[in-house]
């Protein structure tokens, strides 16, 4: 929870080799669950779902479900939802959705509240990488409303930065900011640190989606700071290429500098293997060659990776793509 990702991915290698020498799977199972999320938080997505898969494929709910109160949440709720961090990304938007849906419904049947929040707040995140506004309001406040009756702070502060970035996209910037920052203040001041890139994301898109071009760089600075401290990779594509969306909205005439971080979003999904980061900044990119008239370029670079995915036609991002092509021809 506090980032420390590279100790953390020592210890979790540490417990797996620990509990692959014993003959109870049971270990073992819990050792992949935590070496799944701690390379999902790094942006290993591929390596990160071989784990995630790997404790959902030993779990057996009449044996496991202790293991709410040794680990104080379930290790399969956390691999379930993990790995839809982590399916989302490798491109299957489909698949993780199932694989949220059930977190959610492992943990509500462990009657688990730390375990039922954790994944509620997870689906919140994982509406919000999709970009799907409404539905990231309803998830979020979801979250929110059972987290304050069951009196788990920490997960009522984590979905606010979603919920404040769907307020200000739907049209109430100044509530909707406000809401975002409290939102990581909280989550911070508890001690946590886990995902606060995705955090720094939803201000900084909330910000810009709004005008407030200077405050977007500002999130954006705050959030590839803690990308360079802790190593977490889960939003830095992202962070890349908003730089590159705000400086381009803040002066149309400029284009070097965010075809630069466009190229940066670009090249840094590619290395992550993340085809739906890598399907948005070609867009983004894509879009600024056709305002300079390189029509066979942009149509060169996002057709093929528009062509890849066989899932989540509905999903904003594929939607805007495929407009894209239409209009380049």
């Amino acid at each position: 929870m506090a980032c420390r990702l590279e100790k953390a991915k020592i210890l979790a290698l540490e417990f797996l080799d620990l509990a692959q020498r014993q003959r109870d799977s049971s270990p073992i199972l819990a050792a992949h669950s935590a070496l799944g999320m701690t390379l999902t938080l790094s942006g290993s997505w591929s390596e990160g779902r071989n784990n995630n898969d790997k404790c959902i494929s030993l779990y057996e709910f009449d044996k496991h479900a202790t293991f709410k109160l040794e680990y104080g949440e379930d290790p399969c709720v956390q691999a379930y939802l993990s790995n839809s961090f982590c399916l989302w990304n490798l491109g299957y938007a489909q698949q993780a959705a199932q694989s949220i849906a059930q977190s959610i419904e492992l943990a509500q049947r462990l009657e688990h509240a730390n375990s039922i929040g954790y994944a509620l707040c997870s689906s919140a995140l994982l509406d919000f990488l999709g970009a799907k506004i409404e539905q990231t309001l309803t998830t979020a406040e979801t979250a929110i409303a059972y987290s304050q009756e069951a009196d788990l702070l920490v997960w009522e502060y984590f979905p606010r930065a979603y919920r404040g970035w769907a307020w200000a996209r739907l049209g109430n910037p100044d509530e909707g900011i406000a809401e975002a920052r409290s939102g990581i203040n909280g989550w911070l001041e508890t001690g946590a640190v886990a995902s606060i890139t995705n955090q720094f994301a939803a201000l900084a898109d909330a910000c810009r989606a709004t005008g407030r071009f200077d405050e977007a760089l500002e999130a954006i600075d705050e959030g590839l700071g803690y990308v360079e401290d802790s190593g977490e990779g889960f939003r830095e594509i992202e962070l890349y290429r908003l730089r590159g969306l705000a400086l381009l909205e803040n002066d149309p005439k400029e284009h070097s500098e965010p075809e630069k971080w466009f190229a940066k979003a670009l090249e840094t999904s590619r290395n992550q293997q993340s085809k739906s980061m890598e399907l948005r900044s070609a867009t983004s990119l894509a879009r600024l060659w056709r305002g300079q008239g390189k029509t066979d370029q942009a149509r060169d670079l996002l057709g093929p990776i528009h062509g890849w995915f066989s899932e989540g036609f509905d999903s904003p991002d594929l939607k805007e793509a495929r407009a894209l092509l239409d209009e380049l021809g």
